[in-house]
């Protein structure tokens, strides 16, 4: 593949202090495909004490971009995603190769990526346009003051990036952040730098100014060092990231939206199409090795079904085939390194040590040199193991069986509630009911709840009520509501309640308003205002 901009640094080392650089230009990260263990290429490694000059530099380019009129920024980014389209096939291969992505889900993830941004740059001009306010219905601001808002950029906002998901979560929130007039500095998970990298490079071809998007890669204490100089935040990082971030917001108080693994749940009621069922579950705990955000990651069963709807399970999962994406007709593909199989290793060894009985897979495969791990089922996961107490980025079914819907809602709370709830049943009103028992943002009925579209817009993640917005509400998330009220009260008018002189005429005036607003004897109660205003 020949991206020239895959084998060029986002962010040129010699435009920071020469004092600065030294030590960066020894270091450099290595991108490694993760089904094969080869190298496919490597960045500068950006250190954390370089986070005020690599600050600076975007706020200097943000300061001209703001100035740009909202239809000029609509085009620059429109030719940004025609710049993307056009190493589309590229992009797509790198995908699958630094990702591990299966060609499918490499296409999904474009589409989705474009369709928001589609969508963004269309509605753009409505959300961040200038808007009419209702200032209320008080009787002596009504007709005599007028107000509207207006939205303004926030500066420069630093994008945490994941591992897996960087298209439609990472790009499609930077480029609506560029839309609403800021600044962005995308920070590159270590183990997948190269495809930031090259986005970075097609967006600087398409005439956005040098600094206006700036790519780098350092890892957690780098992307720390800059949300804490930062105007706002997104982060689709580990839950640890999110965490060191959120505290890095909290001391400024800034925004941060984003989204981290979350605890999502499927309940399988013993009415449900137990073929179509499983089949919706181990795809959405499969797909993307599970390392989608999205995933299932536990499974409530009725306990009538458990038998024939775990024996289901795991018949589907005996079916998927695992390798090397783009080389192999595959279903799985790998994780993000071996040390992610070792982590997935031990928690399955924990679970199984505390009663959990393995009923395929469970380990390493063996016959892959890449960081495979194989699709898993595993039965009897509870609270006391390690497995249902931390979000697990793998291919596993965890099967819990529950004696009713409220006993596994019950369990869920005391954990904290899951992001998303997936109901299985044949009746709808069934289905309706068992998800409101769930504290979930987000409740499906017959699907997953992941694979649903970023419609409802604003949803509180697992991690501690991070806000997961899609990019459509990262407009108006990433800007400054401004409003501006007019005055147009005659300064004579013995309605105006404003100023210090003739407070005690004031507070009778207020005292006759009230009665008369929320008190019977409308008659009598005007006589008293009349009273009140005529001149002594």
């Amino acid at each position: 593949m020949e991206i020239p901009a895959r084998h060029s640094p986002t962010l040129d080392l010699n435009d920071l202090p020469p004092e600065s650089t030294r030590r960066a230009s020894e270091e450099t990260v290595t991108s490694y495909n993760p089904a094969t263990q080869l190298a496919i290429g490597e960045v500068p490694r950006v250190l954390a004490h370089h986070a005020p000059a690599v600050m600076e530099r975007a706020r200097e380019a943000q300061r001209a971009w703001r100035r740009r009129p909202l239809t000029q920024r609509v085009e620059v980014i429109d030719k940004i995603l025609a710049g993307l389209m056009t190493w589309r096939d590229d992009l797509l291969e790198l995908v699958v190769e630094e990702l591990g992505m299966t060609p499918l889900e490499a296409r999904r993830s474009w589409w989705r990526l474009m369709a928001l941004m589609r969508t963004v740059l269309r509605r753009a001009p409505q959300l961040l346009g200038d808007e009419e306010l209702d200032l209320g219905s008080g009787l002596w601001a009504k007709g005599r003051e007028r107000g509207f808002a207006s939205w303004r950029p926030r500066g420069v906002v630093v994008c945490a990036a994941s591992s897996y998901e960087v298209l439609e979560t990472t790009v499609a929130q930077a480029l609506s952040a560029l839309v609403a007039g800021n600044a962005v500095v995308v920070v590159s998970d270590e183990g997948a730098p190269l495809l930031l990298s090259s986005v970075a490079n097609v967006v600087a071809q398409a005439g956005v100014g040098a600094g206006l998007w700036t790519g780098v890669c350092g890892g957690d204490e780098l992307a720390e060092a800059l949300a804490r100089q930062a105007d706002a935040i997104i982060t689709h990082h580990s839950a640890s990231s999110v965490r060191r971030l959120r505290a890095a917001a909290a001391e400024r108080l800034i925004p941060i939206w984003g989204r981290a693994p979350g605890a999502d749940v499927a309940v399988v009621l013993n009415d449900a199409n137990l073929v179509e069922s499983a089949r919706a579950v181990v795809w959405s705990a499969m797909c993307g090795a599970g390392r989608r955000q999205t995933a299932i990651r536990r499974v409530w069963v009725q306990q009538s079904i458990a038998a024939v709807f775990t024996d289901q399970v795991v018949a589907e999962v005996l079916r998927l085939r695992q390798g090397v994406p783009g080389v192999e007709d595959i279903e799985v593909g790998p994780q993000a390194d071996f040390a992610q199989v070792e982590h997935l290793e031990e928690l399955i060894d924990d679970a199984v040590e505390k009663g959990a009985k393995l009923l395929v897979g469970g380990s390493r495969r063996r016959r892959c040199e890449g960081a495979f791990f194989e699709p898993t089922v595993i039965a009897g996961v509870d609270e006391t193991m390690r497995l249902w107490q931390a979000p697990v980025p793998g291919p596993i079914v965890a099967l819990t069986v529950m004696r009713s819907p409220a006993e596994a809602s019950m369990r869920c709370r005391e954990q904290g509630g899951p992001v998303r709830a997936s109901i299985f049943s044949k009746s709808v009103s069934v289905a309706r009911e068992v998800g409101q028992q769930f504290e979930a943002a987000v409740v499906a009925i017959n699907e997953p709840a992941g694979d649903l579209p970023p419609e409802p817009g604003e949803r509180e993640a697992a991690c501690g009520g991070l806000r997961d917005l899609d990019p459509l509400h990262a407009l108006r998330a990433s800007s400054r509501r401004k409003i501006f009220v007019e005055a147009r009260v005659n300064p004579r008018s013995r309605l105006r309640l404003r100023g210090f002189e003739d407070s005690e005429r004031q507070l009778r005036l207020l005292d006759t308003l009230i009665a008369l607003r929320f008190e019977s004897g409308v008659v009598s109660r005007i006589t008293r205002l009349w009273r009140q205003l005529r001149p002594q």
